[in-house]
């Protein structure tokens, strides 16, 4: 949209991110399920919830861990930790909790031993077309 983003959808996107930041912040070898969920809270703390999953595994198919939040699991945590060398994707799908208004960020990481590599080439952010 050529458009400014309204201040709702602005707080959507910079809520969205600060999940990816937060997730992303502990993806490493070892890091357990909780850990990521704990990390995603700040979705609710900022008074939304997600529709679409967290983070699920990714390598030529959909695979574990497959994660939602605390205010919308995606079944029971998986009794994993995640490993250097997993391809995962993170994408926060920040919502309202009347499901009218929400936006998606996220890409695909490789998980590291101390961390994790981004494995798109994309700039972050608000993108306007038009």
């Amino acid at each position: 949209m050529a458009a400014e983003p309204t201040p709702l959808f602005r707080r959507l996107h910079e809520t969205a991110e600060a999940a990816f930041d937060a997730v992303t912040g502990v993806i490493r070898h070892g890091t357990t399920m909780q850990q990521i969920i704990d990390a995603a809270g700040v979705i609710e703390d900022a008074g939304f919830t997600v529709y679409d999953d967290l983070m699920h595994g990714f390598g030529g198919g959909y695979f574990p861990p497959v994660l939602g939040s605390r205010s919308r699991p995606a079944g029971p945590l998986p009794e994993m930790t995640l490993e250097a060398g997993m391809t995962c994707v993170v994408q926060p799908n920040v919502i309202t909790r009347d499901q009218k208004a929400g936006v998606q960020v996220g890409e695909l990481v490789l998980v590291t031993d101390n961390g994790f590599e981004r494995l798109h080439r994309t700039e972050r952010g608000l993108f306007r077309l038009g």
